[in-house]
């Protein structure tokens, strides 16, 4: 068997820590400017508030869970 070469390249670390670094300064520029009330076209239901919350949850339970820590 082969190598799959339709299938996406795996991302280095250093790439993938820039694209998370890169979505949380754009997710934060958004909530700068936006009223925390405000309904999340994407996310039907949810506010900014609420997706800013459960994105900082998701966050701490990632470090959480690289660095082996109960939470």
């Amino acid at each position: 068997m082969g190598l799959d070469t339709s299938a996406p390249a795996m991302l280095g670390v250093d790439d993938y820590l820039d694209g998370l670094r890169q979505a949380a300064d754009q997710l934060a520029a958004q909530a700068r400017q936006t009223w925390l009330g405000a309904d999340v076209p994407t996310c039907p239901g949810w506010s900014m508030l609420d997706l800013i919350a459960h994105t900082g949850m998701v966050h701490r339970w990632a470090q959480a869970a690289v660095r082996d820590d109960p939470v």
